[in-house]
């Protein structure tokens, strides 16, 4: 009897790989959904993080005396940004 009670509760792979895959997905959809709704991104920090970002590609650029023109990858004065 024990042998048959055995073979009842065995799981087929299938089905623990698909509970796995569901829960890793649900647990990436709750930390996305968490990170979006409950920590917004400062419109002022993110600005800033892109200015940065531009100005990092513009240094790599230089002329060919070495030197390092005006960085021209954005419009923006730094009075826009401030706003």
């Amino acid at each position: 009897m024990s042998a048959t009670k055995q073979a009842g509760l065995r799981l087929h792979p299938g089905i623990i790989a698909s509970v796995i895959f569901v829960s890793v997905v649900a647990i990436a959809a709750a930390v996305l959904i968490i990170r979006k709704y409950c920590f917004p991104v400062n419109e002022a920090t993110y600005r800033y993080s892109l200015l940065r970002r531009m100005e990092d590609q513009g240094s790599t650029v230089t002329d060919e005396d070495g030197d390092r023109g005006p960085c021209t990858v954005g419009e923006e004065s730094d009075e826009d940004l401030l706003e």
